[in-house]
């Protein structure tokens, strides 16, 4: 667990390593959930939830740099995890 005094103290730690794989913002403040997702890049975002994300089969899921692997639902996860002759 991390504290922070301020939202461009968090905005910077995200900032500073690899890309997350995911980032879950718990905020009814619609400014600050635009001012997160503007100024990150991250390989899924959640507003006021932590796993509705995942649970969408219809869209790729997946990462950014090191954070994915590649994509992991429908067409995009059968030709990520099979072995294609």
């Amino acid at each position: 667990m991390r504290t922070y005094r301020s939202i461009d103290e968090v905005l910077a730690y995200i900032n500073r390593h690899d890309r997350p794989l995911g980032l879950y913002l718990f905020s009814n403040d619609k400014t600050l959930q635009d001012r997160v997702i503007k100024n990150t890049i991250t390989g899924g975002v959640s507003i006021n939830d932590c796993s509705f994300h995942v649970a969408q089969h219809d869209m790729p899921f997946g990462g950014v740099g090191a954070s994915g692997m590649g994509h992991y639902h429908g067409r995009h996860g059968f030709e990520t995890f099979s072995k294609m002759t």
